[in-house]
C-alpha cells in the first residue's frame, strides 16, 4: 500500500547560531521534501565581491551594504518561492546585524533593516532552531568559535522571534532517523 503525503508547512526558515546543525538538517530533510533550498548568503555575496571573509572587507560601510545586499537576496528569494527551507532567516541577519553593525551604522539604515526584518519575519510556516552546544563549532572565517558569543547571537535570535510573535519549535536531529520521520516529527507532512 502506497503512503500519501499530504504537505502541511511549505516555508520553513532553519535558524539559530552558528554550528548547530542547520546545514545538516537542511541536507538531511532536502532530498525527501524536494523543496528549494535557500542559502545562507553571506558566502555568496562576500565571494561575488572579492572577500574571503567579513575581516577582509576593508570599512564598516562596506561590511554594512554587505549585509543589506544578503537580506534583500534571502528576502527575494523566498518571496519568490512557493516551497523552501532557508538556511537562516532574515530574523537570524537581524540577530547579526545588531551585533557587528548597530554601532556605526546610521540610524536610517537600523530602521530600514529592522522594518525589513519584521515585515518579511511572518512568511514562515515553521522556524526550526535546532539546540546550541551539540556541535563543535567550526572555525571558519566569518564565524567566531568563542562560545559566549555564540551564545549570545542564539539567544537573541530566539529573542527576536518572541518579539515579532513568531513561534518556533526546538528540534535536536538523530541522523539515524529518516528524512520521512524528521518530516513528520516537525509537522511539515502528514501521511495518510
Amino acid at each position: 500500500m502506497e503512503k500519501m503525503v499530504r504537505e502541511i508547512k511549505t516555508k520553513i526558515a532553519v535558524s539559530g547560531g552558528p554550528s548547530i546543525g542547520k546545514s545538516t538538517l537542511i541536507k538531511h530533510l532536502a532530498p525527501y521534501l524536494n523543496y528549494q533550498i535557500i542559502p545562507e548568503m553571506g558566502d555568496i555575496v562576500l565571494s561575488e565581491l572579492g572577500f574571503n571573509g567579513y575581516g577582509s572587507v576593508p570599512t564598516d560601510e562596506q561590511r554594512r551594504q554587505i549585509r543589506i545586499e544578503m537580506l534583500n537576496r534571502k528576502i527575494n528569494l523566498e518571496s519568490s518561492s512557493e516551497k523552501f527551507i532557508s538556511d537562516k532567516s532574515s530574523v537570524d541577519y537581524l540577530a547579526h546585524w545588531l551585533i557587528r553593525a548597530l554601532s556605526n551604522a546610521p540610524q536610517d539604515e537600523t530602521d530600514f533593516y529592522f522594518q525589513t526584518v519584521k515585515k518579511n519575519s511572518g512568511i514562515y510556516d515553521l522556524v526550526i532552531i535546532p539546540p546550541l552546544g551539540k556541535f563543535k563549532i567550526e572555525k571558519l572565517d566569518r564565524r567566531s568559535t568563542n562560545l559566549h558569543e555564540q551564545y549570545l547571537i542564539h539567544t537573541l535570535i530566539k529573542g527576536i522571534y518572541k518579539e515579532f510573535g513568531i513561534n518556533w519549535v526546538d528540534y535536536s536531529l538523530n541522523l539515524n532517523d529518516s528524512s520521512e520521520k524528521v518530516a513528520k516529527d516537525l509537522g511539515i507532512i502528514k501521511l495518510k
